[in-house]
């Protein structure tokens, strides 16, 4: 099976879209061993 072929009816229930699963692991990331910015909010920092 190719990588391509993969989706929800491959998957076992719940099935979460990538959306979700990426909100979730910067959710998870965000102030524990990371910081999480958007890009204007980096490149903001990096013009003050």
């Amino acid at each position: 099976m190719k990588s391509a072929e993969i989706n929800e009816k491959n998957q076992p229930p719940p099935y979460y879209d990538a959306a979700t699963i990426h909100n979730i692991s910067l959710a998870t990331l965000h102030d524990g061993i990371a910081t999480i910015l958007t890009t204007e909010k980096l490149i903001s920092n990096f013009i003050e």
